[in-house]
């Protein structure tokens, strides 16, 4: 699975040969800055397939959602979490899907988000109570215990760079694994910063092989200042992170 903010997806042009192509081989996609839902769904179609379908929150103008296989994924429910918003509702609520995996009977669910951007002070502030208000809402589902995923834009840094401390608490608290910290292929530096993450409940932590990157970000890829610009401007600012699981036969 993969978590993806596609830089205002609906209001700019993109290359959607070039975005969807990005999204090939996932099961269940976090995506964000959705502002037109319709025409998301309509091109994961068309450039996907069929089997795919998307889900996504009602507001605001820039919503997140999940986007997934149903070949081989099943939806068993969706849920918002308005909280998540702190009583703002220009900011975005967390959404989670449950799933089962077809084949197996597998169950896991997938929450996305995207946190409150800014590196000032209050906006650093802001986002630690929107994880105290995460932390709340898995300790509340006994989150230990099941498959989870939280996935998203984390916006995890300040104004001197990159700053991981701000997931300690959630971490210390709920027992999740930051999947994506101190691996070298979810680092995203070369086309800027580090601040979409995946975190994986206890549960779920030992089926997790590994993470990567996408896009411009890709390993190995020849990324310089104008090739960035190019996927800036046709695909996104950011670039997917996705995790891989070895689930049971």
């Amino acid at each position: 699975m993969a978590t993806f903010n596609i830089e205002w997806f609906g209001k700019y042009e993109k290359n959607y040969d070039a975005l969807f192509s990005e999204l090939k081989g996932f099961d269940v996609v976090g995506v964000q800055e959705i502002t037109d839902a319709v025409l998301f769904q309509r091109m994961a179609i068309k450039y996907l397939g069929k089997n795919w379908k998307f889900a996504a929150t009602d507001y605001p103008t820039q919503k997140v959602g999940l986007l997934f296989n149903g070949r081989d994924i099943e939806p068993m429910r969706f849920e918002k979490f308005d909280e998540v918003n702190l009583g703002h509702r220009q900011r975005r609520p967390g959404f989670l899907g449950e799933f089962e995996y077809t084949k197996t009977g597998f169950i896991f669910e997938v929450m996305v988000v995207h946190l409150k951007s800014g590196s000032r002070k209050k906006d650093v502030r802001t986002r630690q109570k929107q994880w105290k208000v995460l932390a709340k809402i898995f300790n509340r589902k006994n989150v230990a215990q099941k498959n989870v995923v939280l996935l998203g834009d984390m916006n995890s840094f300040d104004r001197k760079g990159e700053d991981l401390n701000q997931f300690q608490t959630f971490v210390n608290t709920t027992g999740f694994l930051l999947a994506t910290a101190g691996d070298v292929n979810a680092m995203t530096v070369k086309c800027g910063g580090r601040i979409d993450h995946i975190f994986v409940s206890p549960a779920l932590a030992p089926r997790l092989v590994g993470v990567s990157v996408g896009g411009a970000c890709r390993p190995g890829s020849q990324t310089h200042k104008e090739e960035c610009s190019a996927y800036w401007k046709n695909v996104s600012d950011h670039c997917p992170v996705s995790a891989i699981f070895n689930l049971p036969d």
